[in-house]
């Protein structure tokens, strides 16, 4: 039996139980079913199948007419029992009533025959004793025997012989005192004769029909005794079915009722548990999260609420939610709220505060469907205000960066564009100067102007080293300015790079014998071909041997060039001179600032930059002395 509730709470669903009708416990549609865990089966009786509810009183109502049927059929078996038994007594009180009959007339005939030799007058009383007793038994014989038919006739003939043979013996009485007893006996034995023989045939007549009367009321009684007995035991038996099957259900009722009651506190459980995980969500929202009933009024609030209208929850509960909001708002939002459709309403306006403060709010209503309520989020609007204008401001300042990023933009595209036609007008002449210096110079070392004294000589070498050093920083400053304008082309082409480290390494061979230097050049025989720029990895080289030879004292200049397996090219230019310490990470990362005291920096800031756009890599080599490794990727479809 199911029982109604009210309408479901927002979030709640109910969970129907498939189970037949007569187990169905009390269940509420707003908490949803837990499962349970499947009782463990109980031992005894095998429990039977529940008939549905619909018949069971059906089912009750013919039992309870079935066993009141068969107690009629009991009590009237119980009752012909007791009419045949009755039968059976009056059919024995009949051959009781025929023997007693039987020996009155017996009695009388003695009598008449005792007083017969004497013929004495005092036999007169005995006769009529003996008719009295006949005639009472006769009347006894009447009630005991059958009202009509047969017997009954052979009853009234039997009295019409008895009366005749009484009259008869009465006669004979008579005669005897008058005549004497043989006159009498000569004329009364023929009739004597017939009346006695008809009087016994009567008798013993009547005496079989009552004892096939007693036989056959005796089998009729045996026989409704076993039917008594039959419907007796049938309906015990019925009776004892009936009962245990009202036990069968009061142990089913009273197992129902404990699922029942046991399911009905497990609904109250998750209903509370329930409960509280839904006021955990309304506190735990940041905004004033609230339900509001059919009525108009608050049902259910979070905490927000409490912090955004000034009240406690206990007062805000089963209050009007229009008391909270301004007068001149308050029809608006009724109206908005009553048209909310399923996909909710939103609506600005104000509410009052307990300390009088108007506090502009944003409510956002959706119904619940069936349970005529709303479930609503206000928001405080006067920091989304705040924000808004925090925006704008952000808005109006983005907007100046902006505009100051498309000036800066503007300025660098016209400092770029004033650079390139600086290094388009200006950068051939730059080169042009130190290369044309450098000719003069060697020009005036040839004798071409005429011999020059030692002094002169010296003065020109450190003037075309000066010219050199000039010319190399000039060109390392606008290819730097090319790179990082993104104008400068390099070529990327498979070349041989075995050729290329042993040219330099001639070079360096010379230069290290000019200055004093001992030359180490470990090559392997295979380096094969890499991808990149040959001119440019050639004056890269160059560089970082004229790098590595700068500095006093004698020591020794390595250069080594190796492949490993893992498709990379390692060159080394290391120079040692004595006990000089290794370079830590800080002071080699230093080696390449173009903005360096000396303008060394420049030439290996160009000639790092140029390897990485090639795809290599340049840093200081690790290790005791002074020395670069140039790392470069191989070509292996070159090589092929």
């Amino acid at each position: 039996m199911q029982s109604d509730s009210s309408l479901p709470r927002p979030g709640r669903a109910a969970a129907p139980a498939e189970r037949p009708a007569s187990a169905q416990t009390p269940k509420s549609p707003r908490t949803p079913k837990t499962p349970r865990t499947p009782r463990a089966p109980r031992t005894g009786w095998p429990a039977l199948p529940a008939l549905p509810a619909r018949l069971q009183p059906a089912l009750a109502l013919g039992a309870w007419l079935l066993a009141l049927l068969l107690g009629a059929l009991a009590w009237q078996a119980v009752w012909q029992l007791r009419a045949e038994e009755a039968a059976a007594q009056n059919a024995q009180r009949s051959l009781l009533a025929l023997a007693q009959l039987r020996a009155t007339v017996a009695e009388a005939e003695a009598a008449l025959h005792q007083a017969e030799p004497s013929a004495d007058p005092e036999a007169l009383p005995a006769y009529v004793g003996a008719r009295q007793a006949a005639d009472a038994g006769l009347a006894e014989l009447r009630l005991t025997g059958p009202a009509g038919g047969e017997a009954f006739d052979r009853i009234v003939a039997l009295g019409a012989l008895l009366a005749q043979r009484f009259d008869a013996l009465a006669a004979t009485l008579q005669a005897r005192a008058a005549r004497g007893t043989a006159a009498v006996r000569t004329a009364g034995a023929g009739d004597d004769a017939r009346l006695q023989a008809e009087l016994r045939g009567a008798l013993d007549g009547l005496a079989g029909q009552a004892r096939e009367r007693l036989q056959a009321e005796r089998a009729r009684a045996q026989a409704a005794g076993t039917l008594a007995l039959a419907a007796v035991a049938t309906a015990s038996l019925l009776a004892l079915g009936l009962l245990g099957w009202g036990g069968w259900r009061a142990r089913a009722d009273r197992r129902q009722a404990g699922r029942a009651r046991a399911a009905e506190q497990a609904a109250v459980r998750d209903r509370l548990q329930a409960e509280a995980a839904l006021q955990q969500v309304f506190d735990a929202s940041l905004d004033a999260l609230c339900l509001i009933d059919a009525e108009g009024r608050y049902a259910r609030v979070g905490a927000a609420c409490e912090r955004l209208w000034g009240r406690p929850a206990a007062a805000l509960r089963g209050q009007p939610y229009a008391e909270l909001v301004h007068p001149e708002d308050r029809r608006r939002l009724e109206q908005a709220l009553a048209a909310a459709g399923p996909a909710g309403a939103e609506l600005a306006c104000r509410c009052r505060r307990p300390d009088g403060t108007v506090l502009p709010v944003v409510w956002k209503a959706l119904p619940l469907g069936g349970a005529g309520g709303l479930l609503c989020l206000v928001r405080d609007a006067s920091e989304m205000q705040a924000l808004r204008a925090e925006a704008a401001l952000k808005d109006r300042e983005l907007q100046g960066t902006a505009a100051e990023l498309a000036q800066a933009q503007a300025r660098a595209a016209t400092t770029a564009r004033l650079r390139r036609e600086f290094m388009t007008h200006v950068g051939a002449g730059l080169r042009s100067s130190p290369v044309a210096i450098v000719s003069l110079g060697e020009s005036l070392q040839q004798g071409l102007a005429g011999p020059l004294n030692p002094e002169q000589s010296r003065e020109l070498a450190r003037l075309l080293d000066t010219a050199r050093s000039l010319g190399a920083r000039l060109n390392a400053l606008l290819d730097l300015a090319l790179i990082d304008g993104g104008e400068l082309v390099l070529a990327r082409e498979p070349f041989d790079l075995q050729e290329t480290v042993q040219r330099v390494a001639d070079e360096a061979r010379a230069a290290a014998d000019r200055r004093g230097l001992r030359f180490e050049a470990r090559l392997a025989t295979d380096l094969g071909y890499a991808r990149g720029d040959a001119l440019r990895v050639e004056q890269v080289l160059r560089s970082l041997v004229e790098q590595t030879l700068k500095g006093p004292g004698s020591g020794t200049l390595r250069l080594a060039a190796a492949s490993p397996a893992d498709g990379r090219v390692v060159v080394t230019v290391v120079s040692a001179r004595g006990d000089e310490p290794a370079l830590d990470a800080e002071a080699g990362a230093a080696l390449f600032d173009p903005f360096r005291a000396g303008g060394a920096g420049l030439v290996l800031a160009q000639a790092q930059r140029l390897c990485a756009l090639m795809g290599g890599e340049l840093a200081a080599a690790a290790g005791p002395g002074r020395g670069f490794e140039l790392v470069l990727r191989a070509d292996d479809a070159g090589q092929a």
